[in-house]
């Protein structure tokens, strides 16, 4: 007896086939698509057809040709294909990342929960000034985010949004957990502590330590303030203090879990109870530089190793060489936990309407390793000294050269926080007026193989168009190097909205058409402007006159501008020496020689050493 033949199949539906281990492997990959569907990416499959079918929030996408399910079967859909079809290998989703979700279904869906935080935020934790600001200045969002988080965040807004003031605020509301700690660049430990003074009335002076040397680590107060290379060779003492509470600022520093940085401070950040970190950058080109910070933050995902994360979110290959994980891969996975995990990041284009158009911040430079005695502080302060004995005229040609020297002494300092800046991936145009400083900033730049123009009065007229298409227009070029004098005018840069100011210039007009080569038409983010001044210097009298003489014109409607609102403290003199050198300039801004100061001609800045030429 002859057997009937099978009924022939369409093609584009094969004929079943039993699940056998000699089956050639297929590869399904399971990715999160939303904060309640999943999606399984893998060729036609009869019997994984039938797994599906029986999944009760399945759908099929006819476009994408792809089966979703909502995250609530993900441990059934998984269970019932590791059993019935030995011959798929699954890409599965990280624990951590599956059960966040899931705890979500549980209490509100739709919705950004986590255990046990407080429903409602208690403002008055946190000092009226504070708040206040925050109100006014920046979206709150990042602080009540941080607090419902139980203050294990990764605050990752544009620069300009005010990270800075967001982690103080957050520090604030738990300041029953202090001594705190903040890890930062070295550029700008001082900077955090004019921070802390100005938005904590409360806190003193001696609440206050800024860790210059590995010989300020005897003692810790309220606020203690410490660079990342510091904390390297001081991670010993560091550790066995034991801080509950801590901002590490810039945290893309740590984006090699290789460096010695990230081996000293990452375990740190891990045993505090209270952990923020800031970047603007979190992943400056890879997301395997994201890896050391959310493990860093996040208890849950340290059960994911780095050879995990590579493979799922960074397109893993193996090479002769070992792992490379410099791809990227489930994006939208990854974005959607740090999102409901430990991540809030803005862009300004999301927020501009609620931000200034250009804010100002004055950042205090760190020169303590020549305020330690050497040789030419101590001749630069006799200098100064020395001036305030003369008298008029005989001061303004003593202080002239002065300030030139004052562009030098700043020099390593301010290239330490050029180089910081860079760090972020950014373009950025920092002013100086010295030729000294100007060949300074090249030569940082030159060792590190950055690409920049630079444009002074030594810049033929007929190539400056030409300099400035290329920062505009080239994503390698990354910074502009220009003279005060030179290129405050008739320039657009609008390709970067960072201006940094390495020196101070007499005149206050000049500085602000100077910021205004990124604040003009064609910008499309809030301009942020750093004025680097130096405590103990002739910054000390410059950054108060710039500031009087707008005001002075801002209310007699002559001036738009004033410094008023720069986000710092105004520099005040506190010594014998400074109130001398105060009346010194008050006797220089007095009518005619204030002109003089404001309105330098070519032959008087060819006559003081160093200077840019015009």
């Amino acid at each position: 007896m002859s057997r009937k033949p099978s009924p022939s199949l369409p093609p584009d539906h094969p004929p079943p086939v039993k699940c056998t281990q000699l089956r050639d492997k297929k590869k399904a990959q399971v990715c999160i698509v939303s904060r309640t569907r999943l999606e399984v990416k893998v060729q036609y499959d009869h019997d994984l057809i039938e797994i599906f079918k029986k999944m009760p929030t399945r759908a099929y996408n006819t476009k994408t040709s792809l089966w979703s399910f909502g995250i609530e079967d993900y441990n059934s859909l998984v269970k019932a294909i590791q059993s019935s079809c030995k011959h798929v290998e699954l890409d599965l989703i990280p624990r951590p990342v599956v059960n966040l979700f899931l705890s979500q279904l549980q209490t509100q869906p739709h919705s950004i929960q986590a255990k046990s935080h407080p429903s409602v935020i208690d403002w008055s934790r946190i000092e009226t000034k504070l708040s206040t600001a925050l109100m006014e200045l920046v979206p709150k969002e990042g602080v009540e985010y941080s607090i419902k988080r139980d203050d294990r965040v990764l605050i990752a807004d544009d620069m300009g949004l005010g990270k800075t003031l967001q982690a103080i605020a957050v520090m604030s509301y738990y300041h029953s957990d202090w001594p705190l700690l903040v890890v930062c660049p070295s550029s700008v430990r001082l900077t955090w502590a004019e921070a802390f003074k100005r938005w904590i009335p409360s806190l003193v002076d001696a609440d206050i330590n800024v860790i210059l040397t590995t010989k300020g680590c005897g003692s810790f107060c309220l606020v203690n303030i410490i660079s990342y290379d510091l904390l390297v060779r001081m991670s010993k003492d560091i550790t066995e203090h034991r801080f509950s509470a801590i901002i590490a600022d810039e945290s893309h520093f740590l984006k090699n879990y290789r460096t010695a940085r990230s081996k000293a401070a990452i375990p740190v950040i891990k045993s505090a109870r209270r952990a923020v970190l800031l970047s603007g950058t979190p992943a400056l080109s890879r997301p395997i530089e994201l890896y050391t910070q959310i493990t860093a933050v996040d208890k849950n995902f340290r059960l994911v190793s780095h050879t995990q994360f590579g493979l799922r979110y960074c397109n893993g290959v193996k090479s002769q060489f070992g792992w490379d994980f410099s791809g990227a891969s489930n994006m939208s996975e990854l974005q959607l936990y740090l999102e409901d995990s430990i991540m809030i990041r803005r862009m300004k284009s999301e927020v501009l309407d609620q931000l200034p158009s250009k804010t100002r911040k004055m950042v205090l430079l760190d020169l303590s390793s020549l305020k330690g005695g050497s040789k030419e502080w101590k001749d630069y302060k006799r200098q100064l000294n020395d001036a305030g004995k003369l008298k008029k005229l005989e001061r303004r040609t003593a202080l002239l050269p002065l300030f030139d020297v004052t562009g030098k002494m700043k020099l390593p300092a301010v290239k330490d926080y050029i180089l910081d800046m860079l760090e972020g991936g950014r373009k950025i145009i920092v002013f100086g007026h010295h030729v000294s400083v100007l060949n300074g900033l090249c030569e940082a730049l030159d060792k590190k193989a950055i690409i920049y123009i630079r444009i002074d009065g030594k810049t033929p007229a007929d190539m400056r168009q030409a300099l400035c298409d290329q920062f505009q227009h080239s994503e390698q070029c990354q910074v502009a190097v220009l003279s005060i004098t030179t290129a405050n005018a008739g320039l657009t840069l609008t390709a970067a909205s960072t201006v940094i100011f390495a020196e101070l210039f007499w005149n206050p007009g000049i500085l602000v058409q100077a910021e205004d080569r990124a604040y003009r038409i064609g910008q499309k983010s809030s301009v942020n402007v750093h004025y680097l001044i130096a405590k103990d210097t002739v910054d000390d009298c410059i950054w108060p006159l710039i500031q009087n003489k707008l005001s002075v014109l801002s209310q007699a409607g002559l001036a738009k501008d004033d410094f008023s609102s720069a986000e710092s403290a105004v520099l005040t003199a506190k010594d014998a020496t400074q109130k001398t050198l105060m009346d010194c300039f008050g006797d220089l801004v007095s009518k005619s020689e204030m002109d003089q100061l404001s309105n330098f001609d070519d032959t008087l800045e060819l006559d003081t050493p160093g200077t840019s030429v015009s």
